[in-house]
């Protein structure tokens, strides 16, 4: 299943012609602790830099809220919300051979 998505990825992104290496976000259910599913999918997107977020999707409301009121958000502010809220962090759990090829973002 991870390497047919993959395959839909990079049949999509063909016939877009979008630039090889381009960001790809993984978020969503299916990634957490299925580190198979991780391996199939960028095994057939190899041309793509995964990304993979900090947080659930959700704390994005305290991300944005944070940089209204303050003018910006910053490591020390994602320390603090990584420390308050360990529920929404995103944890993909992904193979040891993979670890290190993926990025987080910070926001």
């Amino acid at each position: 299943a991870g390497g047919r998505l993959g395959d839909q990825v990079m049949a999509m992104i063909r016939m877009e012609k979008l630039p090889k290496g381009l960001p790809l976000a993984l978020s969503g259910s299916v990634w957490r602790g299925n580190p198979y599913f991780y391996d199939a999918f960028v095994s057939h997107t190899e041309e793509l830099t995964p990304v993979v977020p900090k947080f659930e999707p959700v704390i994005g409301v305290l991300i944005r809220t944070g940089c209204r009121l303050k003018g910006s958000f910053g490591e020390k502010d994602f320390a603090a919300l990584y420390e308050r809220y360990p529920e929404f962090r995103y944890d993909l759990k992904i193979s040891k051979e993979r670890q290190g090829g993926e990025k987080h973002v910070t926001g």
